[in-house]
């Protein structure tokens, strides 16, 4: 029955009476990952991916133990492809890790509900229908979807009466949901973090370029709000730490545009064509575009595309979905949903403390970054002679970040542009005044 679910929407679960189900384990393929014992050294199940992208570091506590039982799950992916090597397919990684490879759970006991056309209602209404208590939701557009849902009374009263819990994934609240407190778990990722490192390891890749004008980047943003300019602040902040350790000017980095554009949105208009005409025109050798699919834009350019550019990716490791230039892939800035997925549900689904999280009081918002491996930056993807120096440069940064001492990571999370200076609130007006301290002029 199960497996009809995971093809479509129109079968109802056989778990639809099962609120708990015990783990049906098999030790045909068992052995250790990492010292952890595994049931499945691969994944099994028959959806599972066509090319892992995910890389988790498995808990022994996660491990179920003959007996005990396991809360039903289901994952509803965001509108994507569970194939689509980016968030979609990275939750439903970390949710097959831990029942699939870790613990050889039957795939009768959990499932994935693949959203077409925009129908969420109709897969919300089939997780609910089927009693599923732990719902994985990766994705921002679940945020205005499950809240719509959760907002029709009898729907709420019923989530509640089974004791459901939501693990939502880049986002960190729903919207006008009333009584459902202790119901949700969030996950915010620390991505100045990797961007930090991302930026740190682009200057020090730069600097031994012996032009000036190829000692430079440039930046924009779909959006003023942190889901976006923690990647843009991050990154530039990186580059300044590089450039305040130079003794000459000749080895540091600058910003070829005079001010930041955030608001470049997220689709292909007219209005993220020209901020990326407009930027691509002050002809910057590394770029970063946070917005979507814009990435892919600026890689087809005809200012970018075999004119010796650099480019780095967000929220996952861009390179694997473009369609060409995957040479140009500096690095991407990334989050971990894999792991951070199996964190949450691995601990939800056995019952163990979730960080936070008082049922029927109080959601969690679990945020982590570096300390977790809920972000890092990918592999580069350049090739030929700069392959070499370009990865160098991305693990000594990584290095690097670890032994930072805490007043320069309070700084780098702060508002601040400098360690001594004052908390500026205002994105914008935070993010031009970074891009104001890596302006150089060509001496």
């Amino acid at each position: 029955m199960k497996n009809k679910l995971l093809l479509g929407l129109g079968a109802v679960s056989a778990l639809g009476t099962l609120p708990m189900v015990a783990a049906a384990c098999s030790n045909d393929k068992g052995g250790e990952i990492n010292g952890v014992a595994v049931k499945h050294t691969e994944f099994t199940h028959p959806k599972r991916p066509t090319v892992p992208v995910t890389k988790i570091t498995l808990n022994k506590e996660f491990g179920i133990t003959k007996g005990q039982k396991m809360k039903s799950i289901v994952m509803i992916n965001d509108g994507g492809d569970i194939n689509d090597k980016s968030f979609n397919q990275s939750a439903w990684e970390g949710l097959l890790t831990f029942a699939d490879i870790q613990n050889g759970v039957s795939a009768d006991n959990y499932a994935v509900l693949e959203v077409k056309e925009g129908k969420y209602e109709q897969a919300y209404r089939e997780a609910l229908d089927s009693k599923y208590k732990v719902w994985l939701l990766p994705g921002f557009l679940h945020q205005t979807n499950v809240s719509a849902f959760l907002q029709k009374p009898e729907n709420a009263k019923k989530f509640k009466e089974l004791g459901i819990v939501l693990i939502g994934a880049d986002y960190t609240s729903l919207s006008d949901v009333k009584d459902l407190a202790g119901h949700a778990v969030f996950q915010d990722f620390k991505t100045k973090e990797a961007a930090f490192v991302a930026g740190y390891a682009a200057a020090k890749f730069l600097s031994t370029e012996k032009e000036f004008k190829d000692r430079s980047f440039a930046t924009l943003g779909g959006g003023a709000f942190p889901g976006v300019t923690d990647f843009n602040e991050g990154f530039m902040k990186g580059i300044l730490y590089w450039n305040n350790q130079q003794k000459d000017d000749s080895t540091k980095i600058h910003s070829t545009t005079n001010s930041v554009n955030l608001g470049a949105e997220f689709d292909q208009n007219e209005t993220n064509t020209k901020a990326v005409d407009a930027m691509l025109a002050t002809d910057p050798k590394i770029v970063m575009a946070v917005a979507g699919q814009t990435t892919f834009q600026v890689t087809k350019h005809t200012k970018f595309k075999g004119k010796n550019k650099y480019i780095i990716g967000v929220d996952v490791d861009q390179a694997l979905s473009a369609s060409s230039e995957q040479n140009t892939y500096f690095t991407s800035i990334v989050k971990n949903i894999g792991q951070s997925t199996y964190d949450a549900v691995s601990a939800l689904a056995l019952g163990k403390d979730v960080e936070g999280l008082e049922i029927d009081k109080k959601d969690s918002i679990m945020s982590h970054g570096y300390d977790r491996g809920w972000v890092g930056v990918s592999k580069t993807h350049i090739e030929g002679d700069k392959q070499i120096l370009a990865q160098q440069a991305l693990d000594e940064a990584e290095k690097l970040y670890k032994t930072l001492d805490e007043e320069t990571k309070a700084w780098l999370h702060s508002s601040k542009v400098t360690q001594d200076g004052d908390d500026i609130i205002n994105i914008q007006e935070r993010i031009d005044a970074l891009n104001a301290a890596l302006k150089i002029e060509n001496k």
